[in-house]
């Protein structure tokens, strides 16, 4: 337990970091996190905790997080958007300093995690397209050192599979949870498979990137191609047509998270906990069309 700097601050005050290592452009432009850090610092400052916020790039500025972490500054962590071989986690944890990921751990390392089931959420997502008649559904993936991308692709695959559709690795691209990167995804998508009928896109961003492309190539959404999304996150009602998305509730796993941290602060013997959230399928004009929901 990392009481030393408590006690220094005084009785009762706390410090607890939030490390999410992306680059301050994406952070701040992508709903997820907004959302996510909204439900975090809405939990501390409830409780008069002081949020620090880091955002390593590069390897440099993560081994400098990681000093700054485990010398006493901060009383605890919430680590967010973790890639599948990051070591920070168990560094922590082999410091005796608290720790919540937002995501799962990778490295069977022992710690407190919140999240959804990726995999079942994305098998969700695939299987309403299915349901609605697609059969040449293509997928433009996170970016796949994130455990969450990986899983909703593994989720993709298995709803085809369920459905007897085989498995076509040209109908997968990566669009790395990046607006320009899936916008450029789902042109190659569409000139390799032109009569495609489906797209799952493992976040907002990158579907919305994609109906732009359709729009551009003629194509009707949904009566050529449906589309779905992820998150359900403001972008998703802000499209034309609007978006089916399969929701997250990103703020309530926000808050969670720093709800298990506090936990384990005051009560350092506690095991650590893992809280899988529900996520819903949410269908909009994008896959279901306008008629039918009248």
């Amino acid at each position: 337990m990392n009481t030393g700097s408590r006690s220094d601050r005084g009785e009762g005050l706390c410090c607890v970091a939030i490390v999410i290592p992306e680059p301050t452009v994406r952070l701040f432009e992508h709903p997820y996190f907004s959302a996510l850090l909204q439900g975090i610092n809405s939990a501390l400052v409830a409780k008069s905790v002081v949020p620090v916020l880091l955002t390593p790039e590069t390897s440099r500025e993560m081994e400098l997080v990681q000093a700054f972490l485990v010398s006493s500054k901060v009383d605890g962590a919430i680590l967010a958007s973790l890639r599948a071989d990051s070591q920070l986690p168990r560094r922590l944890v082999e410091c005796d300093i608290p720790v919540v990921i937002q995501g799962r751990p990778t490295d069977g390392v022992q710690v407190s995690f919140v999240d959804i089931d990726n995999r079942q959420a994305g098998a969700l997502a695939v299987g309403h397209l299915i349901a609605e008649g697609r059969r040449r559904v293509a997928t433009i993936s996170g970016d796949l050192g994130l455990p969450s991308a990986f899983e909703r692709l593994l989720g993709y695959r298995d709803a085809l599979t369920a459905a007897g559709i085989r498995l076509d690795p040209t109908f997968e691209e990566v669009g790395g949870y990046q607006s320009d990167r899936a916008y450029l995804a789902m042109e190659r998508l569409l000139l390799q498979h032109p009569d495609l009928d489906g797209v799952f896109a493992a976040n907002d961003l990158m579907a919305e990137a994609a109906l732009r492309v359709l729009a551009q190539a003629r194509r009707r959404i949904p009566d050529d191609v449906a589309v779905i999304g992820f998150d359900d996150s403001p972008i998703a009602c802000a499209t034309h047509p609007q978006l089916s998305s399969i929701r997250q509730p990103i703020e309530e796993m926000g808050r969670e998270a720093a709800n298990l941290l506090l936990c384990r602060i005051e009560n350092p013997g506690e095991e650590p906990r893992q809280v899988v959230m529900a996520a819903e399928l949410v269908s909009r004009e994008s896959t279901v069309g306008a008629s039918d929901f009248g």
